[in-house]
């Protein structure tokens, strides 16, 4: 497993891993329409586009790889965005996608705490998140000891749903690797 700063030429990668998440992990939920609609084209050309401004500014987006040097996941993170959250948490993991074919191997927590180390070095000491209720990634940002914080009704695709906060007060409980840090 090798974890680092995502680049442009990981944009391709990026792209499968982000569609193929929301297509397995939005069934049911979001508007098969709207899954069947992403393309990874277009999800790359978002990430050669984007991947400059999620590197820099305090916001890291950082990429996971196996064994074979593939993308098998992501995740970003930076300052909070959400004003209702910004009293409280000063951090925001935007967001953390690993491939569905490579889940419960570790990749996510690892990513989830390459994001961490980023904000702790930028001297934030709480974070939270956005997920939809009742999504498989509530018990894994539970297991990592996230609360629920707050909730809130979204609409996409012309569906309602809820989106739930997780939230960490104490980033102190994460270990820091200095060479994460670098």
């Amino acid at each position: 497993m090798n974890i680092r700063k995502a680049t442009v030429e990981d944009a391709k990668g990026m792209a499968r891993v982000h569609v193929d998440c929301w297509r397995s992990a939005y069934e049911g939920i979001l508007p098969s329409d709207l899954l069947n609609n992403l393309s990874y084209k277009d999800r790359e050309q978002r990430w050669i586009k984007n991947i400059p401004l999620s590197t820099s500014g305090g916001s890291m987006t950082f990429v996971v790889e196996n064994e074979e040097g593939k993308i098998v996941g992501f995740a970003l993170g930076g300052t909070m965005r959400d004003a209702r959250l910004r009293m409280k948490y000063t951090g925001e993991l935007y967001g953390l996608y690993v491939h569905p074919n490579n889940q419960q191997k570790g990749f996510g927590k690892k990513l989830f705490e390459s994001v961490v180390h980023h904000l702790v070095s930028l001297h934030h000491s709480s974070i939270a998140l956005w997920t939809f209720k009742g999504h498989h990634s509530c018990s894994f940002y539970n297991h990592l000891g996230g609360e629920k914080v707050y909730d809130k009704k979204t609409t996409i695709g012309g569906t309602e749903l809820t989106e739930w906060a997780y939230g960490w007060d104490d980033l102190s409980s994460f270990p820091i690797n200095i060479d994460q840090l670098n």
